[in-house]
């Protein structure tokens, strides 16, 4: 027979593995996972992998003249490197708010993960417009195409925001100033990304061009909303600061 102490290890090993298989299913049958998970690492996995496939075929979109003999021939790759460039800005800051979202969020479920895959789908269908703004940048229906993918994108981040809260995915409690700065960020984004759009059906470059103010005008945004949640001097003061999301 075995020593009491091979018995007392075997004992543990047996209770840690059921009490793991029972948290296994009950997060199965609740449709939630905690970030210990296999479950929630592929979720960031994923996302991190289709963020950085999109932005690498980003630079396959840009194709060498042929018969380079002077300068001027790369003339026509002008707009094909720009648009690259302010794509890649683009995705890269998505990324950034999708990572710091991602790591505020202590559990997933269903609702958030399908979420999560429409805006996968939407980042993996960038570097099609950008193909398009990069060959024809005065038409200003691939303006449109390229804008109505970002603004599709932004929707997407604030609905699953939106959804993390309702489900109450945060690891820890958002504080309602925090709340009420995350949420006048990604609505300022929409709002420049609309008007972006209008301008765009008769100045295509310009439509675009007023992209490149969606980061300062969150950022101006959330210092504001911060601002405006502080206390009145004499009383309890909010630490402020952005929350990254």
């Amino acid at each position: 027979m075995p020593p009491w102490g091979s018995r007392a290890r075997c004992w543990v090993v047996i209770t840690v593995r059921t009490s793991v298989r029972g948290r296994q299913r009950r997060a199965d049958r609740d449709g939630r996972y905690d970030r210990e998970s296999q479950e929630f690492a592929r979720l960031v996995n994923l996302c991190d992998a289709v963020f950085a496939i999109a932005m690498t075929l980003l630079a396959f979109k840009v194709e060498a003249p042929e018969g380079l003999s002077t300068g001027g021939d790369l003339a026509p790759v002008v707009p094909q490197v720009l648009a690259f460039l302010l794509s890649f800005g683009i995705v890269a800051n998505f990324w950034w708010h999708h990572h710091h979202l991602l790591a505020r969020v202590g559990r997933i479920e269903s609702g958030f993960v399908a979420l999560n895959l429409g805006l996968l789908g939407a980042v993996a269908l960038v570097p099609f417009p950008t193909e398009l703004i990069g060959h024809h940048p005065v038409e200003p229906v691939t303006a449109l195409v390229y804008l109505a993918l970002m603004l599709v994108i932004t929707v997407l981040i604030v609905g699953i925001v939106h959804r993390a809260e309702r489900a109450g995915l945060w690891r820890s409690e958002v504080k309602e100033a925090e709340r009420r700065e995350l949420y006048v960020g990604w609505v300022t984004m929409v709002g420049v990304i609309v008007l972006a759009m209008l301008v765009a059906v008769v100045w295509p470059l310009v439509g675009l061009a007023l992209l490149l103010l969606t980061g300062p005008a969150d950022h101006l945004a959330r210092r504001a909303a911060t601002r405006g949640s502080r206390k009145p001097r004499g009383g309890p003061r909010h630490s402020g600061g952005t929350t990254g999301l």
